[in-house]
């Protein structure tokens, strides 16, 4: 390197100088300079060294430079997601209002409440509140995954009746299918009284029976439930005869936005969202999700869910532990 202004130095009382230059992949970033105060020749190996040392600085200073780069980037990206998700709350508030409405004025025509209507006017009214149910399943599921990446989910545990649970699920499919299929459930009726967080298991429940159903023509779809005792969890399976899904796709079907390939989009409707909605909630009540399916043959999803007894009573409590001084007062199932 060179000086240009060597009156400074001289003014310095700085006689000899050794400058190199730190290189980086956009050129040179600046220099790095060595001064005495009196006459000297630097080395060979001294030179040497400064060279050394001033390519690990440009590197340290070119990483540096990279590092604020990655951080500035990052946070452009957080903004933009978070802007993202705004609009979409936003956006999926204001359309579930208007879908609402639409479809409470098509069941009023259906149902005959404003007058006759001809079996053709019936199909097409038939046909929009199929689609109006599917637009607000959209709309719920936006609103779902804003809830959970806004990290404001959080396991609610009270005591659950299964049978009673399962039998309300089992009661909002009672309508006709749409398709030549049947929907079998399975679970006992002496399913214990457990803590659970009942909300979040319903709609885990409800997005992968959905798609069971979804993907299903011909055959059934058959919903079962039992208590694993040994294991302390509730288990739940649903498995179908549907279309299945390939061994390439399984690792990737909770990914969000996740559809099958295209050349079978147009056939089934939604945007991908259920199974990582299922994947977020079961993860928060501490659950596994297994999926297994061969194309052509159907799917099996298992969902297994730690559950626990309630508190004993008082006097049980006490009794317990006089019992078994190791009792710690809770009876895990």
């Amino acid at each position: 390197a060179r000086i240009q202004d060597t009156g400074l130095l001289r003014s310095e009382g700085l006689v000899a100088f050794l400058g190199v230059p730190l290189r980086a992949k956009d050129g040179v970033s600046g220099s790095l300079a060595f001064f005495t105060r009196w006459d000297y020749d630097f080395t060979d190996q001294e030179r040497d060294f400064a060279a050394t040392l001033a390519g690990q600085l440009a590197i340290a200073i070119e990483h540096t430079r990279l590092y604020e780069q990655i951080e500035r980037q990052a946070t452009e990206l957080r903004d933009a997601n978070k802007l993202k998700d705004d609009l979409l709350a936003v956006a999926s508030h204001q359309l579930r209002n208007p879908v609402n409405i639409l479809s409470r004025n098509t069941n009023m025509l259906i149902e005959r409440t404003l007058g006759e209507i001809s079996p053709i006017q019936e199909n097409a009214l038939q046909m929009m509140m199929r689609q109006c149910k599917e637009l607000h399943a959209v709309i719920t599921s936006m609103l779902q995954v804003n809830f959970i990446e806004s990290n404001l989910v959080e396991p609610e545990f009270h005591e659950t009746n299964f049978w009673e649970f399962l039998y309300e699920l089992k009661s909002s499919y009672d309508s006709q299918l749409a398709k030549d299929i049947k929907l079998i459930w399975d679970f006992s009726p002496d399913l214990p009284l457990l803590e659970a967080d009942r909300g979040k298991l319903n709609l885990i429940l409800q997005h992968v029976i959905d798609n069971a159903i979804k993907f299903t023509e011909h055959g059934y779809v058959r919903v079962s439930a039992r208590y694993l005792a040994g294991r302390k969890v509730m288990e739940f399976e649903v498995s179908d005869t549907g279309i299945g899904i390939a061994a390439d796709d399984l690792p990737r079907i909770f990914e969000k936005f996740r559809r099958i390939d295209s050349s079978e989009s147009e056939i089934y409707s939604g945007v991908g969202l259920g199974l990582y909605i299922v994947e977020k909630f079961v993860h928060v009540l501490d659950g596994i999700v297994d999926v297994e399916s061969k194309v052509g043959q159907g799917s099996t999803v298992t969902i297994r869910i730690p559950a626990r007894r309630q508190r004993l009573p008082f006097a049980e409590e006490q009794q317990a532990s006089a019992i078994d001084p190791q009792s710690s007062g809770i009876e895990m199932a």
